[in-house]
């Protein structure tokens, strides 16, 4: 079983302690939610689980059935909806969902990708170039494109960011779904969202 096991982790930028000492652990099949206001550090947190940061202080510790992972290899089971994650301008829906999972080694799927385009209720937009999507449909588009990677871990970063109520339904029922089988952490300072988590980790 895949696990994850954060500890002590503590993160600064010069004098600034954005949060220290945080531990909790994680296996598939459960969802930990990350909570706080704005600047609490949440994004930044998921940064260090993504292996995209490191911390000040404290480790990651991630095993597969085998072995500890490092962490390329953990970003490479991983896929994320963020903020700072920018589309292709000029690259339709559909041609996204394709470069990105040739990019990660997987073999061509229309169905697949096409599945996930209908899920998130975009496919009628999926050969139109990202230019012309709205904010709510970018979104949309991220989502999709995380979930056609088929990770292991699922890094949601205010998810619903954007999101009109039918979108925000959406993405609530395929957390909840992918938390059967996948490793999920979801941050957000939404309680109704916080809400799906097995457990919170709250920053201050």
């Amino acid at each position: 079983m895949l696990t994850l096991e954060a500890k002590n982790l503590s993160k600064r930028f010069g004098q600034r302690i954005i949060f220290r000492n945080i531990s909790f652990d994680n296996k598939a099949g459960r969802i930990i939610g990350i909570a706080g206001p704005n600047g609490s550090g949440k994004s930044t947190l998921l940064k260090i689980l993504m292996g995209l940061m490191m911390p000040s202080s404290g480790e990651i510790i991630a095993c597969d059935e085998k072995n500890r992972l490092k962490a390329s290899q953990r970003m490479d089971m991983s896929a994320a909806v963020t903020p700072y994650f920018d589309l292709y301008e000029p690259l339709s829906g559909l041609e996204h969902l394709k470069f990105f999972r040739k990019l990660r080694g997987l073999a061509p799927d229309d169905s697949q990708s096409k599945r996930w385009l209908e899920t998130f209720e975009i496919a009628e937009r999926a050969k139109d170039p990202v230019s012309v999507y709205s904010s709510g449909m970018r979104q949309r588009l991220k989502l999709a494109l995380a979930f056609a990677l088929s990770p292991r871990i699922l890094f949601l970063d205010e998810p619903a960011s954007n999101l009109d109520s039918r979108g925000n339904e959406i993405v609530l029922a395929e957390a909840k779904k992918a938390s059967e089988t996948m490793m999920v952490f979801w941050a957000s300072n939404t309680e109704a969202e916080i809400d799906l988590a097995d457990e919170v980790v709250r920053l201050a």
